[in-house]
C-alpha cells in the first residue's frame, strides 16, 4: 500500500516533486475545506502538510488513525492542536527557514522606507499637505546598518 501525504493551502509544486519522488501518492487541498471533510483526509493519508492554515484541531488528528506526522511549511505550529497530535503521536514539524527570503526582502523594504521617512511624508500627503523636505531623510548608500532582535 502507497503511503500518502495531503498538501493543503497550495504548497509549493517542489514539496510534490519531493513527495512524489520518494513514492508518496500527493493529494492537493485548497486551504479552505469543511471539517468533516478534514477530518475524512486525515483517516486516509499518513502525513499532512500545510503552511499557516488551516487550524488543525484535535478532532482532525484523532480520527487520522494512519496519521503519523503534520508539516508546516512555515514558521510556526500554533495552528495545530499540539496536545491531541501527542496523545496520538503524531509528530508536528515545520520548515523554519520557508519565509527566510520574504522576512529578507521585506527588512530591506522597510530599511528604506523607514530612511526616507515615506509613511511620515504620506500621512502628511493624505492630510493634504506637500513636505517637499529632505529634512532628517537619509539615503541607505554609504551606511552601516544592523538587525537587532535576529
Amino acid at each position: 500500500m502507497t503511503e500518502q501525504v495531503a498538501l493543503l493551502d497550495t504548497i509549493n509544486p517542489a514539496a510534490s516533486a519531493a513527495f512524489e519522488a520518494a513514492n508518496f501518492e500527493v493529494v492537493k487541498f485548497e486551504k479552505s475545506i469543511s471539517i468533516d471533510v478534514f477530518a475524512d483526509l486525515a483517516r486516509q493519508v499518513d502525513a499532512l502538510a500545510l503552511r499557516s492554515g488551516p487550524d488543525v484541531p484535535a478532532e482532525v488528528i484523532l480520527a487520522g488513525d494512519k496519521l503519523q506526522a503534520i508539516g508546516c511549511f512555515c514558521v510556526g505550529t500554533n495552528h495545530v492542536d499540539r496536545d491531541a497530535a501527542n496523545e496520538a503521536g503524531v509528530a508536528i514539524f515545520n520548515s523554519v527557514h520557508e519565509n527566510t527570503r520574504s522576512v529578507a526582502e521585506l527588512v530591506i523594504a522597510n530599511t528604506f522606507s523607514l530612511m526616507r521617512r515615506t509613511a511620515e511624508h504620506s500621512r502628511a500627503m493624505h492630510d493634504g499637505t506637500w513636505t517637499k523636505t529632505d529634512d532628517q531623510s537619509f539615503e541607505v548608500r554609504g551606511k552601516t546598518m544592523g538587525i537587532i532582535g535576529y
